[in-house]
């Protein structure tokens, strides 16, 4: 028994060992990593009961841009809210909350051009209300820099809406 034990331990060790090695960078591949956060609001937003709120705060984009040498360009797109939050005219007062992700191939290149992206998070009522919960879309449109291939260089929300 002990020395299945010592075996499977062996095994499992050889594993965890070709998992964590290190990826060997091709010396052709540039790795991009941005972080912006753009403030935001007031946005009217109209919840599906009707509420109209008034939504202020602000969204952090994270980009992570895989270049190869064909041009081929990955990318990795994650935003989250912070501190995004506003009151309806029923009252209530409702914070958006939730994280997003998305990934990306553009064939030709990194692009300087805008790239919309429509995330989806949670508007929550705060306390007791009999105002729903509900999916919020948020329009982003990420400009990339021409000068640094695969760069964030801006963050701007355009809309906000329940779908």
């Amino acid at each position: 028994m002990c020395r299945r034990l010592q075996a499977v331990l062996a095994v499992l060790t050889v594993a965890l060992a070709a998992i964590s090695a290190p990826h060997r960078l091709d010396a052709a591949e540039q790795h991009v990593t941005t972080s912006l956060a753009h403030e935001f609001g007031p946005v009217d937003v109209i919840t599906s009961a009707g509420d109209h709120i008034l939504l202020t705060g602000e969204i952090h984009v994270l980009t992570h841009a895989t270049i190869l040498e064909d041009g081929t360009a990955y990318f990795a797109l994650h935003a989250n809210l912070i501190q995004a939050d506003g009151t309806g005219n029923s009252g209530t007062v409702y914070h958006a909350t939730g994280a997003a992700f998305a990934e990306l191939v553009v064939l030709d290149g990194a692009p300087s051009f805008p790239i919309s992206w429509d995330p989806d998070f949670r508007l929550q009522p705060v306390g007791p209300s009999s105002q729903p919960s509900d999916t919020i879309r948020v329009n982003l449109n990420l400009t990339f820099s021409a000068a640094q291939p695969g760069r964030l260089a801006e963050v701007d929300l355009s809309a906000i809406w329940v779908p």
